[in-house]
């Protein structure tokens, strides 16, 4: 009977302790991604010119630029594409650098036009999460 009561009141206290931590998205300022989350289509993004959204699509092309600056197109291959992602700094690129053609991702961050068609610019590595099969 004692070990029952021990065992009532650690899993009680465990769980008290647990509520009253701070979320991991509060403790670093900034969302974190998650692909169940509902996503915006990305044909509809020109609805969001300046806010920040959240989309899950494949890679239809990549074109380096220059070593600054690489461009992913998303929603069809160049220039049929319905969204272009800029990803900009020498560390973020090396970082991001195995995004190819075909790789389903989830992208986050604020829609910008450039060239006339809607596009998000990537500062983070954070900013992209990699759709993971198994």
């Amino acid at each position: 009977m004692k070990y029952i009561l021990f065992l009532i009141l650690g899993l009680f206290t465990s769980k008290i302790s647990a509520q009253s931590h701070p979320s991991t998205d509060s403790l670093l300022g900034i969302k974190i991604m998650n692909g169940e989350e509902p996503h915006i289509p990305t044909i509809e993004l020109k609805k969001y010119i300046g806010k920040n959204v959240y989309i899950y699509d494949n890679i239809w092309g990549v074109e380096l630029i220059n070593d600054t600056l690489k461009m992913l197109y998303v929603g069809g291959r160049y220039p049929h594409h319905t969204i272009s992602i800029l990803i900009q700094g020498r560390k973020t690129i090396q970082q991001l650098n195995h995004l190819y053609d075909g790789v389903a991702s989830h992208f986050s961050g604020e829609v910008v036009m450039y060239k006339s068609k809607p596009a998000i610019i990537i500062t983070r590595e954070s900013q992209i999460l990699e759709q993971i099969m198994l």
